[in-house]
Formats: C-alpha cells, sequence, structure tokens
C-alpha cells in the first residue's frame, strides 16, 4: 500500500481546521504577548569630535578628509574591553559589562568628524547612563590605546528628556509569524503522523 501525495494533499485538507486553529493559537498567544510585555526600548546618545588642529596644515581639507577615514579605526578601538570596563565603572546606575556592551552602538554620523555612542536599554535612565559613560569611558581610554589618536572632545550629555523610545516587537507583525508558524507547524505534524500511519498499516500487512 502506498502514500502518495494525494493521499497527503487529503490528509491535509481533512484535517485543514486543526491547523488553521493551531495558527490562531500561536498567532493570538504571540500577539498578547506583545501587549503585555514590556518590549519597549529606549535610546540615549552622546556625541564625540574627534579632529586634529588643522591650524598649521598645508592642506586643511586633505586633513579632515584623513580625520574622517580615521573614524572607523577610532571605532574598533572604541569596542576595546578596556573602554568597557571604564564604562562600568563610570556608569551613574548599576550595569554589567553584558548590559553595556548589548546596549552601546559606535557609529560615524555621515561627513562629519564625529562619533554617536548609542545605547539602548530597558529604561530612560538606564540607557542615559551608559551612553554618558561609554562615551566618557572612549574619551579617557581611547588616547591610551591609541596615543596618535586626537584628544576626543566630548558635546553635550544625553538626557532623559531627549531619549527615543520604540516598540522592539509589533504585535501585528508577530501575530502574523504566529498564524503562519503555526500553519506550518500544523502541516508539518499532520503530514509526520500520516506517513507513520502508513508504515504501521504496511508493516502489519506485511507481517500477515
Amino acid at each position: 500500500m502506498s502514500f502518495s501525495l494525494i493521499d497527503l494533499v487529503k490528509r491535509l485538507l481533512k484535517n485543514s481546521w486543526w491547523i488553521i486553529v493551531l495558527g490562531v493559537v500561536i498567532g493570538a498567544s504571540l500577539y498578547t504577548y506583545a501587549k503585555h510585555s514590556v518590549l519597549t526600548a529606549y535610546t540615549a546618545e552622546r556625541y564625540v569630535i574627534v579632529s586634529k588642529d588643522n591650524t598649521d596644515a598645508k592642506d586643511p581639507n586633505s586633513r579632515v578628509q584623513a580625520d574622517q577615514m580615521l573614524i572607523n579605526t577610532y571605532k574598533k578601538i572604541a569596542n576595546d574591553a578596556a573602554i568597557v570596563s571604564t564604562a562600568k565603572t563610570l556608569s551613574a546606575v548599576p550595569v554589567t559589562k553584558k548590559e553595556i556592551i548589548n546596549a552601546i552602538t559606535v557609529s560615524q554620523p555621515d561627513q562629519t568628524l564625529m562619533m554617536r555612542f548609542s545605547a539602548s536599554a530597558a529604561t530612560a535612565k538606564k540607557s542615559v547612563a551608559i551612553a554618558n559613560a561609554y562615551a566618557k569611558a572612549f574619551t579617557t581610554e581611547g588616547k591610551k590605546l591609541y596615543p596618535d589618536m586626537a584628544n576626543p572632545v566630548l558635546l553635550s550629555s544625553a538626557k532623559k528628556a531627549d531619549v527615543l523610545s520604540g516598540t522592539i516587537y509589533s504585535p501585528k507583525k508577530l501575530a502574523i509569524f504566529g498564524f503562519a508558524f503555526g500553519i506550518t507547524l500544523g502541516a508539518f505534524i499532520i503530514l509526520l503522523t500520516g506517513i507513520f500511519q502508513n508504515y504501521k498499516r504496511l508493516m502489519t500487512k506485511t507481517t500477515k
């Protein structure tokens, strides 16, 4: 007794109601989770200017371009463990090194000599604390790690009033994902059980 593709399709159609129910249940569960769980991220930013003095430069434009290219090097330095450790010490709120590493993002605004230290955390207070501490840590430790670096200049501190917030997960998107996952899972279970039952029938028929 064979188990053809047509048999599998018939089995799926026969149990389609069960598959749809599973999709709805998982989708609704994820939607409810997203609506009632803390899924908001708060992001604070602080900027640092890293530029050498161009007063005596023969070609100031070339010096500026060179400084801009060096920002990529400074971004690598900003991820050094020494800066993470110093940031932990300087933070105004208790944080772990792992929290700092997960929270911080270092970037360069286009066509500037600035470095942007962005910190995302579960609370506005923590995001501000990490952003400020990390930027300060870079200005104190960066020069030690790379002596030829220009003296970093800290700009204004990050403040709670300037913190940006946003949801990490969209309830609607999670619901759609949950529904699709439930449909896929249900279909897989139905097909797997059908193949297993067919195999059992074949084995029983063979032994008779």
